[in-house]
């Protein structure tokens, strides 16, 4: 009988291959996600597992277990994003946009060796690039520093295009950049407010220029549904080195107009769409007494309304995604967080707005002084 070390790592090498041999042949892709989640938990970069990961990533038509594949993928292997781009240049993958969605996936730890790719040619070059115009603002540093100032604009129109849900698709509308922006590397001052219909709670946040970046104020409704409904009010600081490109970013918005496609090169017959996902944007953007733009929707995204949604839907995300490292501090309410709050809802549409009216009220409601 076998027991201590030895027993364990027999014990563990069956359970590894247990989960290898369904991850490569069960009949059902949630079980073999629950075998990739699993495997890349044990954090043994086996030569088998990974080949079976990868044939995932590059073969499958379920999207939900491409992803969780190439998360086991990306723990188990540092190199996941070259392998990727290697997998590219061999023809590997069935569908080539599953290849720019595997490494959008990958996130920031992409960037580096995506700019280096787009340097050179072939297909993963071209898939590289696509990526960091899907990226968008947030690979503008990078391809600045590597000299590529050219995709680095176009990535400021093509990212924010990539960020307005059905923009891309839409059959009836085709974006241009009307005017150049106004080179600047000031952020301005900004109001926002952002929420879901389906979801829990809204989010407004108001940030003004400091001497050390921007100065963010958030103050947010929270509704859990298993607990209380609760006002947090925080603050952070945005350091002034990651406010460039956001600024050129915001600076692009206003100068991108959408016009109609002309009718000899639509298609025949188009469809329209909706959304059932409806949501609320709002966002301010001032330079002392000049306004870059005041824009909002309220309601369900559609083929038709991209225009409408382009600015506050794109700015909103923008700015969430600016904000998805830094660290918030946690403060009392003032009357200056109460005026804020009850200033944003005669500013928003009317239809469609019924929920955020109601959350608005309860956030008020939550502020006020005890």
């Amino acid at each position: 009988m076998l027991v201590g070390a030895a027993g364990a790592q027999i014990e563990e090498r069956a359970d590894v291959a247990t989960l290898l041999h369904d991850l490569q042949h069960a009949t059902s892709w949630t079980r073999q996600a629950e075998c990739a989640r699993a495997l890349a938990a044990t954090r043994v970069p086996d030569v088998e597992v990974l080949a079976a990961l990868l044939r995932h990533i590059t073969t499958s038509s379920v999207p939900a277990l491409r992803a969780e594949c190439l998360d086991a993928y990306a723990t188990l292997r540092r190199t996941a994003v070259q392998d990727l781009l290697a997998a590219v240049g061999r023809g590997d993958f069935g569908v080539v946009d599953h290849a720019v969605d595997a490494l959008e996936r990958l996130g920031d730890r992409a960037t580096s060796v995506l700019v280096d790719e787009v340097q050179k040619t072939g297909p993963a070059a071209g898939v590289a690039t696509t990526v960091l115009l899907r990226r968008g603002w947030l690979d503008v540093p990078e391809l600045e520093r590597a000299g590529l100032h050219e995709l680095a604009e176009r990535a400021l129109f093509a990212g924010a295009l990539h960020r307005c849900d059905g923009a891309q698709e839409s059959q009836r509308l085709q974006a241009k950049l009307a005017r150049a922006p106004v080179p600047t590397k000031r952020v301005p001052d900004l109001e926002w407010v952002s929420g879901f219909g389906h979801g829990s709670g809204i989010w407004l946040c108001r940030a003004v220029e400091a001497e050390q970046g921007l100065q963010v104020t958030s103050v947010a409704l929270h509704e859990p549904r298993n607990g209380p409904t609760v006002a947090v009010v925080q603050t952070t600081l945005l350091p002034r080195e990651a406010t460039s490109a956001l600024a050129r970013q915001l600076a692009v918005l206003p100068c991108i107009e959408w016009v109609p496609v002309p009718m000899d090169t639509r298609q025949e017959q188009f469809s329209s769409w909706m959304s059932t996902g409806n949501f609320v944007a709002l966002v301010r953007a001032t330079v002392g007494d000049d306004v870059l733009f005041d824009a909002a929707f309220c309601g369900y995204p559609s083929g038709d309304n991209v225009a409408q949604r382009f600015v506050p839907e794109v700015a909103c995300k923008v700015l969430a995604e600016s904000l998805r490292d830094v660290r918030w501090e946690t403060r009392e309410p003032t009357d200056a967080d109460r005026t804020f709050v009850a200033a944003i809802g005669p500013r928003l549409p009317a239809s469609q707005s019924w929920w955020t009216g109601k959350r608005l009220k309860k956030l008020g409601e939550l502020l006020a002084p005890r």
